[in-house]
């Protein structure tokens, strides 16, 4: 399943850019506030956890993929909350 034909215009109007992350693969990622996010192709709506370097060690939370705009403006809101952000220091 693809994404819906308004999935482009939804994330600019809601402040992403684009980020060229896979050169392999020519392929490039949404990302706002630092953040990466994606769509898989099992059509899940990732975020990374604040320290990417790849998706395979960095997916910080996951939602299904957002069907309507209002669905994807509060699944960016829930996948912000739910990812970690990595401060780097040991608690």
């Amino acid at each position: 399943m693809n994404p819906p034909k308004q999935w482009k215009y939804w994330l600019r109007s809601n402040g992403f850019k684009w980020r060229y992350c896979d050169r392999k693969w020519g392929k490039y990622y949404p990302h706002r506030d630092g953040r990466n996010y994606r769509l898989t192709h099992s059509r899940m709506f990732q975020i990374d956890d604040g320290d990417f370097d790849r998706w395979g060690n960095s997916v910080g939370a996951e939602i299904p993929m957002p069907l309507t705009e209002k669905e994807f403006v509060a699944g960016v809101r829930i996948l912000t909350a739910r990812g970690s952000i990595t401060t780097g220091e040991e608690e």
